[in-house]
């Protein structure tokens, strides 16, 4: 019965009609219906339904508080329900419990609400506004019953979301999209929609069946470039200086925080004005407006194409080249020199198959991500990515990943964040080595390194797994920087395989590299010449080259018959007497000479004959050495150098100098006769006959009887076998030599030790002294009677010729005379007649 205005119409799938605006009062109601009661202070919004055929109010209600509020658009979901919103300016406004906002935010806010399908209860109803004057143009609801509101607003503080496309109010009155949850409890997104350098009216709002939102309508500009964001490659991208206003059609998003595309539609000296718009399954847009300039872009083959006076109505379709979508990609972070898992995307496009978008990556750092790195796989909608940061690299890099339908591109970036790692430090391997025996390997090189440490500053160290082949302080390494060295030292006596651990540090991580080393044993033969290693390391030559046949010390012996005689190669004397190796060894090196049998073989022995007498001198001047005794043997071979029988270990017993016993400066060991008592001394020979120390080649009186050898000589007077100079009795008279003596009693020429009638009496010397010293002096004148010729002072000479007859004896008639011999007196005789 009082004032009333329809401001929006919406229709369900039956083709029920669903109308809402404001009333003064008295307007009609239903039974059962949510509020029945006008609630007076000026306008209530109603919200009626008529069945199909429009006989009849299916519900009808009032929605309001004390104050004026005025719906201004409708919507219904697939269940029925009525969405409705519209401007209020208090705080009575009836809000639901876990609504987004129960609290009127002053000036003009907005309200949404949500009436359930048969009209009697409020499901949510919530404010939605900032401190300055909001209004809403459009509403529409999704299949999930998520409610999207257009509208305009100058607050700088309208609820924005993170992540919303722009949250910033940059001009003075901006056109704001926002869409609410299913319950009317929060925001899914709110964002501005803007040109820095104009202002943007809202007027038409489309959601198609992704979720997507299109809002449309005018960009007023004051300037040649309002700023307002529109995309590369959309219909029209600029506004004319001279123009008053612009359509604008954006589409976003279905999470409301990019622009699928954006672009103006229009033309100079030219006002358009949306009225509404829609979305096909195709995503074709269809916008229905007014316009009054003669400008407005047609089509050809279009139903109308001139413009008809004043204000003309337009309908234009917009066929987007949709561009494609992207899934979100999460930031990543991994460690330095690893690369990341399979990272999982999808794309679409509503024009063009999957499978034909193209897709790129790229890397805003690309040293440490090269861009060659960022692998991208899958097929159709479902697409990977893996990248593999640079080498020891670690920091940010944001990625970019792009994908294309040929006429538009989207991008999606995610920000790869690389942690620093320290990286072990390098060491280059070693091969395995072969030293011989007791000798250091020479330099072995290898290299080490490290990213974040200077080669210079790395530590080596190295370990043995043998400490009695090689100890650890027998490692020692060399170099610098990069490029080391070892040298391993075998120790005296050892050989064998050993492990050597060679480790490089950093200070906090190591690496480690291993060979193994093998000591050859001193058996060995490494070059295969017959020699052992070992004996031609100890002589100076090389066991790795083939040498047998060799001969350094130009001995006349090859360096394989110096191995097997056990002589210094290198050396062509080894024992230093003078004579070289190669005659001293002799003819067979296996079995070399040993003269003296005394176990050292000549080329060892100083002695070779074993005589005392060094062979050096023996053969002082060397080859062709003496041979005194001329029986083909040198001296320094003949253990009798004189050929005496006596060996001239005997003759020198006690080596240099050597005895000369006659001091004829004829060394006894080369005399033949050492004493020149003219007996030779191979007859004299070693026996002390006399026991007096003196062997008898030495000894003057060999038989100690007082009578020189020289005087006994060598006959056997008495033929008892026993040479007189050992004879002490050398005429058998039982009277000893050394009583008798060299005198020659009876003058006969014959001295006494030898002559057995000494006294020339005619009685035999063993008669006259039978039993030997003390012999008789029966005349008691001191001469015994063997030596006495009137042996009993009866003045008768003996003997007494038996032709002559007795007489007496007379005094001498001579004197005694002295013939070198002792003297001797001589009697004479006279016959008597």
């Amino acid at each position: 019965s009082n004032r009333d205005s329809v401001r929006a119409l919406a229709l369900d799938s039956t083709g029920a009609a669903y109308v809402t605006g404001f009333t003064n009062g008295g307007f009609p109601v239903t039974a059962g219906a949510y509020d029945t009661s006008y609630n007076g202070g000026g306008e209530d919004i109603f919200i009626a339904k008529l069945n199909p055929g429009g006989s009849t109010l299916v519900y009808s209600t009032y929605v309001g508080g004390s104050l004026v509020e005025q719906a201004g658009t409708i919507a219904v979901d697939g269940s029925n329900n009525v969405y409705v919103s519209g401007l209020v300016q208090y705080n009575s406004f009836p809000t639901t419990a876990g609504a987004y906002d129960t609290t009127f935010n002053g000036a003009a806010d907005l309200f949404a609400l949500k009436l359930n399908a048969t009209g009697s209860a409020l499901l949510y109803s919530t404010y939605l506004g900032g401190s300055g004057d909001d209004t809403v143009s459009d509403i529409k609801v999704d299949g999930s019953g998520n409610l999207y509101l257009l509208g305009n607003t100058p607050s700088v503080n309208f609820p924005t979301t993170a992540g919303a496309y722009d949250r910033l109010l940059n001009s003075s009155y901006a056109t704001f999209l926002t869409k609410l949850n299913a319950s009317g409890s929060a925001l899914v997104y709110s964002t501005y929609l803007e040109g820095a350098d104009g202002q943007t009216i809202g007027k038409a709002l489309a959601v198609d069946g992704s979720g997507n939102a299109y809002a449309a309508g005018s960009v007023y500009a004051s300037s040649a470039n309002p700023n307002f964001p529109t995309t590369p490659g959309a219909y029209d991208t600029s506004v004319a200086a001279s123009d008053d206003e612009d359509i604008f059609i954006t589409k976003f998003n279905a999470g409301g925080s990019a622009l699928l595309y954006s672009t103006l539609f229009g033309n100079d000296n030219a006002w358009e004005e949306t009225i509404d718009l829609g979305v096909d399954s195709s995503g074709d847009v269809l916008l229905v407006g007014q316009a009054s300039e003669p400008n407005v872009p047609t089509t050809a083959g279009a139903y109308d194409r001139s413009y008809n006076g004043h204000t003309d109505g337009f309908v234009f379709k917009l066929h987007p080249d949709n561009s494609p979508t992207i899934s979100a990609i999460a930031d990543q972070i991994i460690n330095e020199d690893t690369a990341t898992d399979l990272l999982t995307f999808t794309i679409a496009d509503m024009e063009t198959p999957a499978g034909s978008l193209t897709l790129s990556a790229s890397s805003a750092n690309t040293a440490l991500v090269p861009n060659s790195s960022i692998i991208l796989g899958g097929s159709g909608s479902s697409r990977t990515l893996t990248l593999t940061p640079a080498a020891n690299q670690s920091g940010a890099a944001v990625i970019t990943v792009q994908v294309g339908d040929g006429n538009s591109a989207v991008v999606e970036t995610f920000i790869i964040t690389v942690n620093a790692v320290n990286d072990p430090p390098t060491i280059s391997p070693i091969s395995d080595r072969v030293t011989l025996y007791q000798t250091a390997t020479g330099p072995i090189s290898f290299t080490v390194g490290d990213v974040e440490t200077a080669a210079g500053s790395l530590t080596v160290t190295g370990s043995s797994s043998n400490q009695v082949l090689i100890p650890d302080t027998n490692l020692v390494f060399g170099g610098s920087g990069a490029n080391r060295t070892l040298i391993a030292t075998p120790a005296a006596g050892h050989s064998g395989p050993v492990t050597i651990n060679v480790q490089v540090g950093d200070g906090a991580a190591t690496a480690l590299t291993a060979f193994t080393l093998t000591v050859r044993s001193p058996e060995a033969d490494s070059d295969g010449d017959g020699l052992a290693d070992g004996w031609e390391m100890d002589n100076g030559l090389d066991p790795l080259v083939n040498d047998a046949a060799d001969d350094p010390d130009n001995d006349g012996l090859t360096n394989l018959a110096e191995y097997q005689a056990g002589s210094d190669p290198q050396n062509a004397d080894s024992d230093g007497d003078g004579v070289n190796d190669g005659l001293e060894i002799g003819g067979d090196p296996v079995h070399p000479l040993d003269t003296d049998g005394d176990g050292t073989p000549d080329f060892a022995d100083t002695d070779d004959d074993g005589d005392t007498r060094p062979t050096a001198l023996e053969c002082p001047a060397g080859p062709p050495c003496p041979d005194h005794d001329g029986n083909g043997r040198a001296d320094y071979l003949d253990p009798d150098d004189d050929g005496d029988t006596l060996p001239t270990a005997v003759e020198c017993p006690t080596g240099p100098p050597c005895p000369d016993t006659d001091h004829d400066s004829m060394p006894d060991y080369l005399d033949l006769d050492s004493d020149d008592d003219g007996l030779a001394d191979s007859l004299e020979g070693l026996g002390d006959p006399d026991a007096d120390g003196t062997p008898n080649y030495l000894d003057l009186d060999s038989d100690g009887d007082g009578i020189p050898d020289t005087l006994e000589g060598v006959a056997d007077h008495d033929g008892d076998s026993t040479p007189n100079y050992l004879d002490l009795d050398s005429d058998g008279d039982g009277i000893s030599d050394a009583q008798e003596g060299i005198g020659d009693a009876d003058g006969d020429s014959t001295p006494d030790f030898l002559d057995e009638d000494a006294d020339n009496d005619g009685i035999k010397d063993r008669v006259e002294c039978p039993g030997g010293a003390p012999c008789p002096d029966v005349d008691g004148n001191g001469l015994p009677d063997y030596l006495d010729a009137r042996a009993d002072t009866d003045g008768m000479v003996f003997p007494i010729s038996s032709r002559m007859p007795m007489a007496m004896a007379t005094r001498p008639t001579t004197t005694p005379t002295t013939t070198g011999w002792p003297i001797i007196r001589i009697w004479t005789a006279t016959p008597m007649v």
